[in-house]
């Protein structure tokens, strides 16, 4: 940068520190000069919008590196596109599938209906709301809709230990080999480099529907390579918890995209909350606690 201003060295060392602590951004309304170094900001060429490759790019009062800001960006449209009707609610099929599936709360009952009509959803639920439980009947209801043409499906987490367990809850329940259960890496085939993947824009995931639990702890660079693998098409399911602790990297997507605002934004639609707990009793215990954390009475 051509500025001497001490001052914005103070903000970009600022900005790599918020990155080291897995945010995507620095909030300049959040700081007590931020807002006045808005219009210095803007005249520097390293400084961008977005539209172009600056190494930095302001967002109204937020700043980003550029390639967390595309990232970003993407994500949100990709979401929003996916976010379609494929198929009627509350149809006679629909409702005819639901009652092949056992047990299902009204909840439970509401989030598989989601899946099994919009290519986009979001169920989310703190531990013990049944959100494994929900994902099996998910991808049996689909199996069902299938007919004698299964959908290609394949199931995926973060981490190989999430998806191991989730494999062994699918594997109880008797459902086909046509569910494959995989490492979110595994899935897009990650190159010995560790860097480079087999399945991208260029090559796209041979899939019909993708269902990603413990999506908490996937970070904005990995979300950006499923969404930029998967098939316009294809129905994606993404299952968490928004209060669990974030990824270790950068980003908290779904905390983001499930936290609570003024208006309801293009997303809400798609989005589906288990809150009944049958783990634990919500009035004392662990699940008193929990609730009084998330609400903020204990901090």
């Amino acid at each position: 940068s051509a500025s001497a201003d001490p001052a914005l060295g103070h903000l970009f060392a600022d900005l790599c520190h918020s990155l080291a602590n897995q945010h995507s951004c620095l909030d300049l309304a959040q700081r007590p000069d931020g807002k006045s170094l808005v219009p210095l900001l803007r005249t520097l060429a390293i400084v961008g919008n977005g539209d172009t490759e600056t190494p930095l790019v302001l967002d109204g009062n937020l700043l980003f590196m550029h390639r967390y800001h595309r990232y970003e960006v993407r994500i949100a449209a990709d979401l929003i596109a996916r976010n379609q009707v494929i198929a009627d609610p509350g149809s006679a099929y629909i409702e005819a599938i639901l009652n092949q599936q056992d047990s299902l709360t009204g909840a439970q009952r509401e989030a598989t209906r989601l899946a099994l009509t919009s290519r986009l959803s979001i169920i989310v639920g703190g531990p013990g709301t049944g959100k494994t439980f929900t994902a099996v009947s998910i991808l049996r209801a689909i199996l069902a809709q299938g007919g004698d043409h299964p959908p290609v499906i394949r199931v995926a987490a973060p981490t190989g230990k999430a998806a191991m367990r989730l494999a062994e809850a699918i594997g109880q329940t008797g459902i086909p080999d046509v569910v494959t259960v995989q490492t979110l890496h595994r899935l897009l085939g990650v190159r010995a480099n560790g860097r480079d993947y087999r399945h991208g824009p260029g090559n796209p995931l041979p899939v019909d529907v993708v269902l990603v639990d413990e999506v908490s702890m996937v970070d904005l660079p990995m979300m950006h390579r499923l969404l930029m693998a998967l098939p316009a098409e294809a129905r994606l399911i993404l299952l968490g918890d928004p209060d669990q602790l974030p990824s270790v990297e950068t980003g908290n997507m779904l905390t983001d995209i499930c936290r609570p605002e003024p208006d309801r934004h293009l997303l809400a639609e798609a989005i589906r909350r288990l809150e009944t707990n049958y783990r634990f009793d919500a009035a004392k215990g662990i699940g008193r606690l929990s609730r009084e954390v998330r609400s903020g009475a204990i901090t």
